[in-house]
Formats: C-alpha cells, structure tokens, sequence
C-alpha cells in the first residue's frame, strides 16, 4: 500500500514538472517583427496579430481603387435637357393658373351661389324678429307681477328657446356676412365699401357683443339685460334699413335692374 501511494505521489510530482516546462516555452519566446509591446510575448503577439488586421492597405492597392467620376462635358446635355423640362413645367403650371382663377369666378358669379348670401340673410331677418319677441317674453315673465300671465310664459320657457336660436343666429350671421364679402370680391376683385358692407360687420359685431353678456345676465345682472335689449333693438335697426339695399343687390344679380 505504501509502495502504491509513492508511486503515484511521484506520478504527479513527474506531471507537474513537464507541465511547468510546457508553459515556459509558451510564454518565452522571441519577440514579434514591428511590434513594441511591455505585455508578455503571448498578448504581444495576439496584439501584433490585431494590429496586422487593422493595418492600412498597401500604397499599390490603393492605386488600385476605381475613382469616382467627376463632372465633365459628357454631363452637360442631361443638366440642359433637366433644366429645360423644368421651365416648360413651370410655363404650363402658369398658363393653367388663369384657368382656374375663371372657373373660381365663373362658380361665384352663377346665380345660384350667388342668391346664397341674399336669401339666407331674409331667413335671418324673419328669425332674428321672432328671437327677439322670444327676450321680450322671458323679460316680461321676470318682470310681471300677474300671476296668470306668470304661470302661461312659464310655461312656454321662452328664455330657454331664445338663448338657443340666439345661439344658431349668431354663427349663421356670422359665416353668412363673410361668405357675402368672398362672394362679392371673387366676382368682382375688390369690396364695396358702403352702408351695406358696413351694416353687415355691424350686425356681427352687435350679436357678438350681446353673446358676451349671457353669463352676467344668467347672475341677474341688471345692467348687462339692458344693454343686450337695446344692442337688440340696434340689430333689428340695422336690419330693417340695409333690406331695401339688399333687395337692389339682388335685382342686380337676376338682371332686373
């Protein structure tokens, strides 16, 4: 048993002196060509190894790469013949500009589009009257003391229906008034200034105004219902002095005048 157990302690002991030996001849070796490292001569070389990858090619080979084609005389048609597609395109674009434009014109000046302005502006007129008997009620349902008259408005809620036609009027007045003053200059190039153009700005500029005051009014705000009832009475004014210069308008346009 004895003799066994030397035998093998001896075995390794043989083993890891020829390891030892092995090892040193991997790491000491003679130093790599072009190559200046302080690493063991092992990562030294691997080092070198990268660095000859990463190496730039030879000068001969460089020669070697084809050169880009530079701008020569040959070029000179394709940039004429490029330049003149483009000044025909933009000579075509220009011509079908004015055809355009009089198609436009000839859209607004047809009779249908233009009696869109003057009859939706008698629709309001008509609308802008029974809006405001509706105030006139809901004032008089605040302000009466007979409690029959009380007891029937109440239950027509004229206030509720005026604020909400209220509503509607403005934005159709709002939008008519502008499509009239696109229409007018499309068909003609230029504006009227006028009593007409200017009753128009005015009628959007008081309902406006009369739209603002509908928070102070719902707080009671005595002042603020006054003042929209006579900024009312200004609108229904305005109104009913520009109809006649309306209705010229559209004898104008149907060729009765």
């Amino acid at each position: 048993m004895i003799g066994f157990v030397s035998g093998v302690v001896q075995w390794r002991t043989t083993r890891y002196s020829a390891l030892r030996s092995t090892d040193r001849t991997l790491t000491v070796g003679r130093p790599v060509a072009g190559c200046r490292s302080t690493r063991p001569p092992n990562a030294a070389l691997r080092g070198c190894r990268l660095q000859a990858d990463r190496a730039p090619a030879p000068l001969d080979q460089e020669r070697e790469r084809p050169e880009s084609p530079a701008f020569g005389a040959d070029s000179l048609p394709v940039v004429l013949a490029a330049l003149a597609a483009f000044v025909q395109a933009d000579a075509a674009m220009a011509a079908a500009e004015p055809t355009s434009d009089s198609t436009l014109k000839a859209l607004f000046k047809s009779v249908p589009l233009s009696l869109v302005h003057p009859i939706t502006m008698g629709v309001l007129l008509v609308a802008t009257s029974f809006v405001f008997y509706l105030g006139y009620q809901a004032r008089q349902l605040r302000t009466t003391t007979d409690g029959e008259v009380k007891r029937r408005l109440a239950s027509q809620r004229p206030g509720q229906k005026h604020h909400q036609l209220a509503g509607v009027i403005l934005a159709v007045m709002t939008i008519t008034t502008f499509e009239g003053m696109g229409n007018t200059f499309a068909r003609t190039g230029k504006l009227f200034p006028g009593p007409h153009l200017y009753a128009g700005l005015t009628l959007v500029a008081l309902m406006s105004s009369m739209a603002s005051l509908a928070p102070f009014m719902l707080r009671g705000n005595v002042a603020a219902r006054n003042a929209h009832f006579l900024m009312a009475f200004g609108v229904l004014g305005t109104f009913a002095w520009q109809l006649q210069s309306g209705l010229e308008i559209v004898a104008k346009l149907l060729g009765l005048k």
